[in-house]
């Protein structure tokens, strides 16, 4: 066989080969979900980004107060609805309440009466704009992922007060049951107490149940009328970049070619999973009973930390002005585990028409099984509105027979442009 005869088979050979080795690389999953042809699978799951940092901020940024109060038992400070004034107060004080939430024992339930006593002596009083489970402000700042405590409900209001015998108490209504409950704590803690509360000098700061005011006894009142900013408020549009963090942080391939338009939106299907994506900004999603986004059972922190990530990542990446906030978590009658995410604005509360939430998920058998976000984007304006004083709000209370209303100051309604106004809860 002559020479050239050789080479020209061994160029078929190589030729050959090639064609096999391109064939079996387009049978691998790879390559299929690379080019849309096959729902992403395991190797997809593992590349996504929903362990990432990016876009999502400490977790402990959920369940900030909007309002706290300082009191030496004589004089009160007390600062509302200002981020950076609350933030730097709250992370002065926030170790002190992680160390009592660390070392709480057993709560016991007191009469009103006794929450009365406590309000007005020397402590620190906080006051969420959601309702936070206890045991997941536990985890959040003892740092544990299942803290060993006895504590569980939801509160809105906290207080750390000095018990009569010296020890410190963390008291709270649980907005479970309606009841008032106190803790007590490590005795080495109300030293911290006392030298936090000298810190702050008076600011005219006082409690409803301080004055004759007949709104609840735990509203805050201060000297000088509140004043925010208008905002205006938008659906989302999604764009390309958009599109893709959404389903890449919905554990969907980003790159699919499942989907379809209707009246409604846009469908992407993967697997038994659904993702619809409306028009107007609002998405929903199904998994079908497929395997995604997991949650370890039986840790409501581990479900309200995925909740949470999701919701920075996705929702909370195009609100503008406005963050997140956790609204409430708890079981439903069929054993659900529903978590909700609101928007809000300096701690106060943003209730848009069509939105009465940023974010909801429904957890069940150790995954997200659904979720609804409302997409929304918000811009404070140049004009700032003067709130009603709080005496006005109260005497208008008393003629409508709504004494003892809690407050809080948020926006709500229909329109493009939202004004502050006082919200009772």
């Amino acid at each position: 066989m002559s020479r050239k005869s050789v080479e020209a088979i061994k160029s078929i050979l190589i030729a050959v080969l090639l064609i096999v080795a391109v064939l079996l690389v387009m049978t691998t999953p790879i390559y299929k979900e690379l080019t849309g042809e096959m729902p992403a699978q395991t190797w997809y799951r593992l590349t996504t980004v929903q362990t990432s940092d990016v876009g999502v901020l400490p977790q402990e940024a959920a369940a900030t107060p909007s309002v706290i109060a300082i009191g030496t038992g004589h004089a009160r400070y007390g600062v509302r609805y200002d981020d950076a004034s609350v933030n730097r107060v709250y992370n002065e004080l926030s170790p002190l309440l992680g160390d009592a939430l660390c070392t709480a024992d057993a709560p016991r339930v007191v009469p009103e009466e006794e929450w009365l006593t406590a309000l007005t002596g020397a402590n620190i009083y906080l006051f969420y704009p959601g309702r936070v489970p206890l045991s997941v402000l536990t985890s959040w700042l003892c740092g544990e992922d299942e803290p060993r405590t006895s504590l569980s409900g939801s509160v809105r209001q906290l207080l750390l007060c000095p018990d009569s015998d010296g020890s410190l108490l963390l008291c709270y209504r649980d907005e479970t049951s309606g009841q008032y409950c106190f803790c007590q704590t490590s005795p080495e803690l109300t030293g911290q107490l006392e030298a936090l509360c000298s810190n702050y000098l008076s600011n005219e700061a006082a409690f409803a149940c301080e004055t004759d005011s007949p709104l609840a006894p735990s509203t805050l009142l201060l000297p000088d009328a509140l004043s925010a900013p208008m905002l205006s408020v938008d659906a989302v549009s999604f764009t390309d970049s958009s599109l893709t963090a959404l389903l890449t942080a919905m554990e969907f391939n980003p790159r699919t070619n499942a989907t379809y338009s209707s009246d409604a939106g846009r469908v992407v299907l993967e697997g038994t999973s659904t993702l619809r994506i409306g028009g107007d900004g609002n998405v929903s999603y199904e998994s079908g009973g497929e395997s995604r986004l997991l949650i370890r059972e039986g840790s409501q922190a581990q479900a309200i930390e995925v909740a949470r990530q999701l919701a920075q990542q996705t929702v909370g990446a195009q609100c503008g002005d406005a963050s997140l906030y956790l609204m409430d978590a708890a079981y439903d009658e069929e054993g659900v585990y529903v978590i909700r995410f609101g928007y809000c604005l300096d701690g106060m509360p943003i209730l848009p028409e069509g939105a009465d939430c940023a974010a909801l998920f429904r957890v069940a058998d150790g995954q997200v099984a659904s979720c609804v976000l409302h997409y929304r984007t918000f811009a404070r304006t140049d004009t700032l509105v003067l709130l009603l004083p709080e005496k006005q709000v109260a005497a208008a209370l008393h003629a409508m027979g709504q004494d003892g209303s809690l407050l809080t100051a948020g926006y709500a309604g229909p329109g493009s442009t939202l004004s502050p106004a006082w919200l009772v809860l």
